[in-house]
């Protein structure tokens, strides 16, 4: 009992933790391939994968699925299901008459889709619904390592039959490829024992790794009272004038159509007279003549009816009206007329082959397909001996076999079978990566952003933080950091399995750019424009290095602009372009990854070079930190302000584009209507600004009412930020940046009054207050729009409420530490996004060009390949 309880211990913690769970709750995924390929819509596999997925889906509200569909950017398998509430669907393109897919050239392509698909959603299964589809990539095992693969086989008729499906070299070498795919999937799921039977001594494949899970009856086959009006009109239609025996078969040779119109001519004429024979199915104009001429040879040219197409309610009719069923086929992987003939009401003949004898069983009249006596016996006993009634009866027993909801379950416990139950291994070390940031005490956002992200990394690989020279450190980080000068990193470069750097538009960055070049990892690029520091880094500060200026220009433009500017700019005929001239190639072009935190600036870098493996991650907050309200009243009250006072504040270095002139003339207008009214920038005043900025403060009056810090350490920041009600986090000009200010005002439960521009426009705008973009008002309409901002917040508490509730929610979703930390090792382990290249992009033109693609296939491609380059949610 003890040894018992503790198993039960050990199982209960495991499944307290979420990849315990995980292995309980599964999230599966199934390729559209079946369902919409050209070779299998609305066909036999076709409506197969259709019913079983949509059973399991219904069925199954335990585990997740997931529909993967390159065919149809517009179609929804959630219309077809009563109850979608666990399907996740993405449609994407792959372009006019599968493009993607059907070109050897784009492999690539489709494998990094499949591997972005799986990582993004955590897919525990994939599933491969028709893998001898020729419309389908073949799919890599290489693709699937981080999940098991099943593959749906229906039958390998082709290849038991090669012969005559597999003749020519082409096509079987095509064949054999999907063997060999069949071969390293984890599980083969087979809809009848006769398809296992043939995998396993046709082909030898191990028949532990093999679930029968049959096949099933669409609930649309089903007993119906005709009206008399109804079937009168559809036998006149068809010409059907007595009772009939009848054949759902199909344009192929191993249907047997001819064997069976032959077998039927040696009838007894009574029994031809009594009974038609009506052959149902979609001809081709060669086989009508064949099988015409046939008739006219047996001379029961108006006893044989070929029907050609009908429709589902036709079929339905006619299943319904049939004496019998015959289906002798050569070959069935499952043979659903059986199954749908029962289901209507009809008893059935059928071969001794395959899965049809094993479907039959004795509630049948078997024969043997390949001997005509033996049918033409089959039909003379079946239509003058045989109690069919009897044989119905026992054919609607064995139908009860034959459901959707067994095939439903059949599968999900082949998927349970390979998902396992086996805990996941522990790592039993860490990996270790360098990372290159400046620390606290220099005077930085990223220096307070890097101490958090490395407080949260640290749990996923141990770091050396690579500084520049000149200063002392002033953070702990205990075990797992360890801090060091870059001068030390060449002599350990090769013991990091990745390389960070933190990159942004300040000289505390320049000693990175060398390491950039000659290491390259992963910048993250908290300024898109780098054109000041560089700009600085070559000629200011006395410095007149041309040459240099020169190196950085040429990293993003193209020599001849270059030269061009540099002239002019030497004959003084203009000014520096540092805002239109947005550079940062000095190290995005060595970059082998790039993290950004705004969309922007990813659309930017992607626009200069598709190639580039860009993932966008959020700014960030420390969530554990954010306050209680009345936490937060302490705190206002800790730092000099009345509890029922409200503090508008703005935070960061204090300059021209953080638009304070404006928001103190703004705030001159405001505390002469609202005496609780309270300012504070939270940060150091710009030297430059000074002056301009105590000439306003003197002229408003607000001696009493604003205050500056100066810069302050990351605890006082955050604790200024808790203090806060509603913050300023304005921006103009712009230089691609983001701000982290404004994320921790939003964390932390405050209204955020922002403008619409880059990263910033990029925040929902039911989260934040947003005024338009500078460039777009005049001096007086900015101020207005400032005062006006602030006053909607202080006159609206219960609009605000609302603001700081979904604010808070996004936060929670979005801006977490935590989060940032698994999104920043997640895009370390994927493998580098280089297939979407110029010479990709210049191979993928070509070819819609030569299928006269029109916009629509454009556009529908180009979501595609834009998803490919999104990040990971």
């Amino acid at each position: 009992m003890d040894i018992l309880n503790m198993h039960l211990q050990v199982l209960i913690q495991y499944l307290s933790t979420k990849e315990g769970w995980r292995k309980f709750k599964m999230r599966i995924a199934f390729d559209a391939t079946a369902i919409l390929g050209p070779m299998s819509k609305n066909r036999g596999i076709g409506n197969y994968s259709l019913s079983q997925f949509a059973t399991m889906i219904e069925l199954d509200k335990e585990n997740t699925y997931y529909f993967f569909n390159m065919f149809e950017p517009d179609y929804k398998l959630s219309n077809a299901l009563e109850d979608a509430s666990n399907l996740c669907e993405l449609a994407l393109s792959a372009g006019p008459e599968g493009l993607l897919l059907q070109n050897k050239e784009f492999e690539d392509v489709v494998g990094e889709i499949v591997e972005k698909y799986i990582r993004e959603n955590e897919i525990d299964i994939f599933c491969i619904t028709s893998p001898f589809d020729s419309f389908n990539v073949i799919y890599k095992q290489e693709w699937f390592s981080d999940c098991k693969v099943v593959a749906i086989v229906y039958d390998i008729i082709p290849y038991v039959m090669k012969n005559h499906y597999l003749a020519d070299k082409v096509t079987y070498n095509l064949y054999m490829k999907c063997i060999d795919m069949l071969r390293w999937a984890d599980e083969i799921q087979v809809i009848s024992q006769s398809v296992k039977d043939d995998l396993v001594s046709y082909l030898k494949f191990d028949s532990e790794k093999i679930s029968v899970i049959w096949g099933a009856v669409d609930k649309r086959y089903k007993k119906i009272v005709v009206p008399e009006n109804e079937k009168k009109v559809i036998l006149n239609k068809f010409k059907i004038k007595d009772q009939y025996v009848m054949c759902t078969g199909g344009d192929d040779e191993r249907k047997n159509l001819a064997g069976l119109i032959e077998a039927y001519g040696k009838l007894p004429r009574e029994i031809i007279d009594k009974y038609q024979l009506v052959i149902v199915c979609k001809l081709s104009a060669p086989a009508m003549e064949r099988y015409t001429a046939l008739a006219a040879k047996l001379k029961v040219t108006d006893r044989v009816i070929l029907t050609n197409f009908v429709s589902d309610r036709e079929l339905l009719v006619l299943y319904n009206l049939a004496k019998l069923m015959a289906f002798p086929s050569v070959y069935e992987g499952f043979g659903l007329p059986v199954v749908e003939a029962w289901a209507c009401g009809t008893p059935v003949l059928t071969s001794n082959n395959s899965s049809l004898v094993q479907i039959a069983g004795d509630a049948a009249v078997i024969v043997d397909p390949k001997d005509l006596k033996d049918i033409t016996k089959g039909l003379q006993y079946a239509l003058t001996e045989c109690d069919l009634t009897e044989l119905l009866k026992r054919g609607e027993k064995r139908l009860q076999e034959f459901q959707w909801e067994k095939v439903a379950l059949a599968s999900i416990e082949s998927f349970k079978k390979i998902n396992g139950l086996q805990p996941q291994k522990e790592h039993v070390s860490k990996e270790k990566i360098a990372f290159f940031s400046p620390l606290p005490p220099l005077q930085s956002g990223i220096s307070d952003y890097s101490v958090d992200i490395l407080r949260a990394l640290k749990c996923y690989c141990d770091i050396d933080v690579y500084i520049d020279k000149g200063y002392e450190p002033q953070v702990e980080f205990g075990d797992g950091i360890h801090i060091y000068s870059y001068k030390q990193f060449e002599s350990h470069a090769h013991e990091y399995t990745d390389i960070i750097y933190q990159v942004g538009n300040s000289t505390f960055h320049l000693y990175m750019y060398e390491f950039i070049k000659k290491y390259p990892g992963i910048v993250v690029l908290h300024d898109y424009n780098m054109h000041g520091v560089l700009l600085h880094d070559s000629l200011g500060g006395g410095k007149n290095n041309f040459k240099q200026y020169r190196t950085y220009l040429l990293e993003d433009y193209p020599e001849s602009q270059v030269s061009e500017y540099l002239d002019a700019l030497q004959k003084g005929q203009c000014a520096y372009k540092m805002r239109e001239w947005e550079l940062n190639g000095i190290v995005t072009n060595y970059a082998r990854k790039i993290i950004v935190h705004s969309f922007d600036a990813k659309e930017k870098l992607l626009q200069r070079d598709i190639a580039r493996d860009v993932r966008q991650i959020w700014s960030f907050v420390n969530l554990e930190k954010v306050l209680s309200k009345d936490q937060r009243v302490e705190l206002k009250e800790g730092n000099g302000y009345g509890k029922n006072e409200i503090l508008v504040a703005a935070f960061g270095h204090i300059h021209e584009t953080k638009r304070a002139i404006p928001i103190l003339k703004a705030m001159g207008k405001l505390v002469k209507e609202y005496h609780n009214v309270k300012m504070v920038f939270v940060g150091k005043l710009a030297d430059e600004l000074k002056n301009e900025f105590y000439e306003v403060v003197n002229g408003e009056g607000l001696h009493e009412s604003v205050k500056v810090t100066g810069y302050t350490s990351l605890q006082e920041f955050e604790e200024y930020i808790s203090a806060t009600d509603i913050c300023l986090n304005l921006r103009y000009p712009y230089n691609g940046e983001t701000s982290a200010s404004l994320v921790r005002n939003l964390a932390k439960g405050n209204i955020v009054i922002t403008n619409q521009i880059g990263s910033f426009a990029e925040i929902p705008d039911d989260i934040c207050i947003k005024i338009k973009n500078v460039a777009d008002m005049t001096q007086e309409e900015e101020v207005e729009a400032i005062y006006l901002a602030v006053k909607r917040c202080i006159d609206n508490p219960d609009e605000c409420e609302r603001i700081r509730d979904r604010a808070e929610k996004f936060a929670s979703k979005h801006l977490d530490v935590k989060k940032a930390a698994r999104d920043y090792y997640d895009f370390m382990k994927q493998p580098n996004s280089r297939t979407i290249t110029e010479k990709t992009l210049n191979k993928l033109a070509n070819c819609l060009s030569q299928k006269d693609a029109g916009m629509d296939d454009l556009l529908s491609i180009s979501k595609t390949l834009a998803w490919l380059k999104e990040k990971c949610e």
